[in-house]
Order: C-alpha cells, then structure tokens, then sequence
C-alpha cells in the first residue's frame, strides 16, 4: 500500500513539475522604424490624453494576462503573433503570466530601457520548451 502511494504521488507530482515552468523575456527593444504607437487607428491614449507606449509580445500563444503594477494597463489587443500591450508613459516593470505557462521570475520584468510615450517596443518570450507548429514541426527551440 505504500509503494502504491508513493507511486501515485511522484506520479502525479513529477508532470507539474515538468509543466510549470517559469517565463523570461528573451529579449526587449525598441524598435525606432515601427511607428504602430504613434500612428492614428492604433494609436492609444491613457488616462490623462497622452499617447501611450506599445510593447508588442511576440507569440503564438494565447491566454496572457499582464499587470502594469500601479500604473497600469491601458489597453490589450491581441492579434495571431503577437500581442500588443499598451502602457504608460516611464513604465518601469510588467508581470506576466499564463495559465499553462507560468509567470516570470520574482513576478515582474524590469524594463532595461526607458519606456517613452508613442514609441513601439518589441518583447520576446521563453519558457525553455520549443514552440511547435500546427503540423508538429518546431518552430523556435526557445520563443514561446
């Protein structure tokens, strides 16, 4: 009986393990030719009329969620490869997580930049498993 619990127990246990791994960003940068932040259609405004910065998470998978802390989100718009988050102007951190996925290292990503309002800026994720395509063929043995 008690070989048959440990044995359910690492069983159980080991898969969860294996499954909550936590994510990291990859990289991050601005990227000075993207002018989506500052262009009229999908430029976004916080709360007090100034343009916002963009932050475009490159990724395939859906179901993030992300926490701009005090300062906030001002807006999510999410499209096949990636997802744009729309922040304040001189945001310094941003949590995010995801169900399957986890959530990134202490919680937060402190911005290595500072983050100017109506520029546009590119973040790219990992989570140490390869992203597969429909077909099962991988993709990137590091980008989620």
């Amino acid at each position: 009986m008690r070989k048959l619990f440990c044995f359910i127990f690492i069983s159980l246990f080991i898969p969860t393990l294996l499954l909550s791994q936590e994510l990291s960003v990859q990289s991050f940068y601005l990227e000075e030719k993207d002018m989506t932040a500052s262009t009229q259609g999908t430029m976004v405004t916080d709360y007090n009329g100034q343009p916002c910065a963009l932050i475009k998470v490159k990724t395939v998978q859906k179901g993030f969620t992300f926490d701009g802390g005090i300062r906030g989100i001002i807006s999510i718009v999410e499209h096949p490869d990636e997802i744009w988050v729309y922040v304040p102007d001189g945001m310094k951190r941003i949590g995010i997580y995801h169900p399957q996925l986890g959530a990134l290292k202490d919680d937060f990503y402190w911005m290595p930049i500072h983050i100017e309002a109506g520029k546009t800026y590119i973040m790219k994720l990992t989570n140490g498993q390869p992203e597969v395509s429909d077909d099962g063929n991988i993709v990137n043995d590091s980008t989620i």
